[in-house]
């Protein structure tokens, strides 16, 4: 039986407009994962908060960074384009 490490890289973060809330995006590199090694964790936390490594808004298979642009100080698009894998998890923030 085989059992895959991960390694994270650091996150890149985005703030909202009015600075109460940062969206995070951070790599994770599963090597024992394929046909998915990589993986996207989108993570939504208020400013005060601590960094967490775990998607609670998406996490996707994809090589490329998604792409983040805040419309308004509680509504943020999440653009996916690129090589995408067959995997994601998308959680309803409100």
């Amino acid at each position: 039986m085989f059992f895959g490490c991960s390694d994270y890289s650091e996150p890149t973060s985005y703030s909202s407009p009015n600075d109460d809330f940062i969206l995070d995006v951070t790599t994770e590199f599963q090597y024992g994962n394929d046909p998915d090694p990589i993986w996207k964790h989108v993570s939504l936390r208020k400013t005060e908060d601590a960094y967490s490594k775990k998607g609670n808004v998406l996490i996707i298979s994809m090589n490329n960074d998604p792409e983040i642009s805040w419309a308004s100080s509680d509504t943020v698009k999440i653009n996916i384009s690129g090589n995408v894998g067959q995997s994601f998890d998308l959680e309803e923030i409100k």
